[in-house]
Parts: C-alpha cells; structure tokens; sequence
C-alpha cells in the first residue's frame, strides 16, 4: 500500500514540477520553505541514524560510529550495476562481431573466410581464444508460427 501511495505521489509531484516550468509562478516565504525542508531532512536523518542502530542492535554486532552504516550492501549493490554494465558491454560486443556471409558461397570460401577472421582476431593482444562456426542454411523453413498456434 506504501508503495501505491508513494508512486501516486511521486507522479503527482511530476505534473506539478511540470506545470511549474510551464508556467512559473511566484515564490514567497522562502526562508519558511528552507527550515522546513531542514527539519525534514534533520528529522528523516535522526530516523534513520536509530534504524540503524536497532539492525546492529538486533544482529548483534558490535558497531559504532561510522561502522553502523552497512557500506557492505551498498558496495554490492554497485557493483552488481557494474557487472549488468559489463554484461551488456559484452553482450553488444559479440552481436557486433557476427559475420553475416552471403548466399552462394562455396564451404570453402566461406573457410578461409572464417580463418581469416580467427587470425585477425588471434592477432589482438588481448584476446587468447577464439571459436567461429559455419550453420548451411539450406533455404527451407522447418518451423511455421502458423501451425505451432494450432
């Protein structure tokens, strides 16, 4: 429920901050706007100071002052965002990499094609492994979406 409400919020403040630059308006009590945002920030900061020290109560662990952060998770957290980069990364690489030959070659031109590419890519210092296969299309469709629907 928390969570519905939240997202409600949040979309309503989005169309307010949208309006708002459409149609700038005039600010008054700034000062007013300024400690109340203060106090929030002081009040959410000192909330989540004792939560916590409630966890490192809980857990049982001996931690104080800085140590009561859970640094830990956030680091994980960051580098699991770091590994989908990479995944990604490597993932577009390797996509880029395909080699389309086209309609008619013989196998063994599309050999050397294939050992050329295996030695130019065996060619790059940091590359210490390369696998290329050939697939022969022979032009017939064994699998018609068609008639996996019935």
């Amino acid at each position: 429920m928390v969570a519905v409400v939240v997202t409600v919020m949040a979309y309503e403040t989005i169309l307010e901050g949208m309006h708002l630059l459409s149609h700038p308006a005039h600010t008054t009590g700034l000062w007013l706007t300024v400690t109340v945002l203060l106090l929030a920030l002081a009040t959410d900061g000192y909330v989540l100071i004792k939560a916590m020290k409630e966890i490192v109560h809980e857990s049982r662990i001996e931690a104080k002052g800085l140590s009561i952060f859970y640094i830990d998770g956030i680091t994980t957290i960051v580098i699991g965002v770091l590994m989908v980069g990479v995944a990604f990364r490597v993932g577009y690489d390797n996509m880029v990499g395909l080699i389309e030959l086209k309609r008619g070659l013989s196998l063994a031109e599309a050999d050397d094609i294939k050992f050329h590419v295996r030695d130019k890519l065996l060619g790059d210092p940091h590359i210490s492994d390369v696998t290329l296969g050939i697939i022969e299309d022979n032009g017939v469709t064994d699998w018609d979406a068609k008639e996996q629907a019935d």
